[in-house]
């Protein structure tokens, strides 16, 4: 299927849809340039998922590929850990920053809270 074909529920109204959604303001060109690429993207993924993957195995781990004898090598479990005020170690780094809020460094808000709808 060409990028330039309509495909099935991917159209100027859905792009324009979820970039509403997306809180996005895509201007007549942007969106003109966009569903072609948008298109190209979706081809790109149809032809991924043509290839035939039965039977091989999930790649794991780049070391495992990269690095002899890692194969052997043991990772660390992931577990949780009781960390208490007195040993840990994020205390150092918590000492640096300029502003703190309940153990956490202080930064400026980046989102505006309120749930303001952009048109």
């Amino acid at each position: 299927m060409g990028h330039e074909e309509k495909r099935p529920g991917v159209d100027r109204e859905w792009i324009q849809k979820t970039s509403r959604l997306s809180r996005l303001k895509l201007t007549e060109d942007e969106l003109a340039e966009l569903l072609p690429q948008l298109g190209q993207i979706l081809d790109h993924v149809d032809q991924l998922r043509a290839v035939p993957t039965d039977g091989i195995e999930p790649f794991m781990h780049p070391l495992l590929e990269l690095l002899p004898g890692s194969e052997t090598r043991a990772f660390r479990e992931d577990r949780a850990s009781n960390v208490t005020q007195e040993n840990d170690p994020s205390s150092a780094i918590l000492e640096c920053a300029p502003e703190l809020t309940d153990r956490a460094f202080q930064v400026p808000q980046a989102v505006p809270q309120g749930g303001g709808r952009s048109k």
